[in-house]
């Protein structure tokens, strides 16, 4: 089988739905990365997207959904559709939440609530909980409308590689495995979205940073959060605990190729630095030739001293944003890991993102996981 990349429009959304409602996948873009969709509360279909991804059952899908009213509780309306159980929430809990879903919802936050019993226990790892998306793209959006029913859409890529932000990223990825991939173009925002969890009490924690700001959301939830810890993962872990949300583990988004992320800019390194980083090419067998990822262009001077300190040679340099801008870098970010990945590099040097406002912790989280060796 290999998958057909189709345009969107009316005949083929009608299509991809189709084959939705026969228990098969598709995949989709939404605003942050591509998906890749199966009926949520079919349990075979759910099986596939764990087989096509080869994901570990012990890490939870997001059950995504739609809703075109613009009143209303959406509280009550996840009680309704199966989704979330909320009822036991205090008032000036829900109150709080109902406000902050109103205000990011469609968007591209995840929050993990109760979970309906209706919602297979094969989509939250066994878990008690739910992580849910109401998303913003306008294809994703009338894909679940026509479908009538929500869909769990893990990102469209093998576990924990590099997350697909074009159609032929997931071709790459999943074109021997599932039919249909619909071609939105490039996603808007090109990072996942944040992930929080909600509990009664209204205690709130950021699980996952990504393309909606921590800044934005405290002040719908009234309370400075939690921030959850990586899980290790290595080689001999066969039996992981279940997540409470997806992108939690150590290493996460990563290129096939190792990926050393400098602890500074390259113009600051320090002498202690450059030697860790040059024995570290050296003991990944680098040493004939690597790839750069810089946020903003580095001066020739800068490079060439970088050469020295690796003692091989840069073979492919990608710039996340010739201006600065944390947009424009989340924006690029998985396409240039990706681009640096089928270069002839045998290994990847990164440098750090140290902006904490915006988008910045989100660009950090993506590349501290991709860059953690096993």
């Amino acid at each position: 089988m290999k998958a057909q990349i189709l345009e969107i429009n009316q005949q083929n959304l009608e299509e991809a739905s189709a084959l939705l409602k026969q228990g098969e996948l598709v995949g989709v873009p939404t605003e942050t990365v591509y998906g890749l969709a199966g009926n949520a509360w079919d349990e075979k279909a759910l099986f596939k997207i764990f087989q096509a991804k080869e994901r570990p059952a012990f890490d939870p899908l997001i059950v995504h959904f739609y809703w075109k009213a613009t009143s209303g509780s959406i509280l009550e309306k996840l009680e309704q559709m199966g989704l979330a159980k909320t009822k036991t929430f205090a008032a000036p809990v829900r109150n709080r939440l109902e406000s902050l879903l109103s205000a990011f919802w469609p968007g591209p936050l995840t929050v993990v609530l109760p979970k309906h019993p209706q919602i297979p226990a094969l989509a939250t790892s066994g878990l008690e909980t739910v992580a849910l998306r109401m998303p913003s793209h306008p294809v994703f959006q009338k894909l679940l409308d026509l479908t009538g029913f929500p869909l769990a859409a893990p990102s469209a890529n093998r576990f924990g590689r590099v997350s697909p932000t074009r159609a032929e990223h997931v071709y790459s990825e999943l074109g021997d495995r599932i039919p249909v991939i619909l071609d939105g173009g490039s996603c808007q925002f090109g990072i996942e979205s944040s992930v929080i969890r909600v509990d009664p009490q209204g205690e709130w924690e950021l699980l996952r940073p990504g393309a909606t700001p921590l800044s934005n959301l405290v002040s719908y939830l009234g309370k400075p959060c939690r921030q959850t810890q990586n899980e290790k993962m290595d080689d001999d872990s066969l039996l992981i605990k279940p997540q409470v949300s997806p992108g939690l583990l150590a290493r996460h988004y990563a290129p096939s190729k190792p990926l050393y992320l400098l602890p500074d800019l390259i113009s600051h390194l320090t002498p202690s630095q450059k030697g860790h980083l040059k024995n570290w090419v050296s003991n990944q067998g680098g040493n004939s030739g690597f790839g750069l990822l810089v946020m903003q262009e580095v001066q020739d001077k800068t490079l060439i001293e970088l050469e020295k300190t690796t003692g091989a040679p840069l073979l492919k340099k990608e710039i996340l944003s010739s201006g600065g801008g944390l947009e424009e870098a989340a924006g690029k970010l998985f396409t240039a890991l990706r681009t640096l990945e089928e270069s002839q590099a045998h290994v990847l040097i990164s440098e750090p993102c140290l902006s904490r406002e915006g988008l910045g912790p989100a660009i950090a989280d993506r590349l501290q996981r991709a860059s953690h060796v096993l």
